[in-house]
Parts: C-alpha cells; structure tokens; sequence
C-alpha cells in the first residue's frame, strides 16, 4: 500500500490480533538477502527477499502465519495505523533489474 493502512474498530474493542500470510514469493531470493518473504520483478525469476515487523525499529517480527496477539487500539474508536514495517534484506552486491517488485499478502485482523 501507499503510506499507512488504517483500522477503526467499535469503542468497546481495546486489543487485535494481526496474523500476516507468507505471500506469494515465500522462500526466494535467497541467493540476494535473508528473508521469509520476497517480492518479484513483474514475470521475471528476480526477487527481493523482505520481512515484516510490528515496530518501526524493525525489532518485533512478524512470523508468517502466526497470529500476533494482545496489540492495543484506542479507547475511543479512533482510527489507527495498521502496525505493519517492512524491512528488504538484500545483502548481495549482485545488481537486479530496475522496476517495481511486489508480493501479495493475506492480512486476518481478529479482535
């Protein structure tokens, strides 16, 4: 998505679980990084490998298909980020075509 993606949840709900599949690509492009995710280049057999955290520090991951529990929303109803950050881990100097890479999430928010 283009910038964050917002929940409004019924005043009465103060905690969600979050529970992130393992997209499309899960397993490639381990040639160019570590990741359990990745994000291909259009057809072609490129891929970035990713992961996702809760926190913008990148220090609470997201394990794919577990679900996440106990995250806390407003009190009063108000909108809130969905606490989704990616983090591309390419750590071979091998260069990859130019473009837009994507990859296809399921994301189950239970409250």
């Amino acid at each position: 998505v283009s910038g964050p993606t917002q929940l409004v949840c019924s005043p009465e709900v103060l905690g969600i679980s979050v529970q992130v599949g393992s997209g499309s690509y899960a397993g490639q492009g381990s040639g160019i990084g570590v990741g359990s995710r990745a994000m291909r280049h259009g057809s072609t057999t490129a891929y970035i490998p990713y992961e996702l955290y809760r926190d913008a520090a990148h220090t609470q991951p997201y394990p794919a298909g577990s679900a996440i529990t106990g995250i806390n929303v407003p009190a009063n109803g108000a909108a809130f980020s969905l606490p989704i950050h990616g983090q591309i881990n390419k750590s071979n100097p091998t260069a990859l075509p130019a473009g837009t890479y994507t990859d296809t999430l399921q994301v189950t928010v239970t409250y």
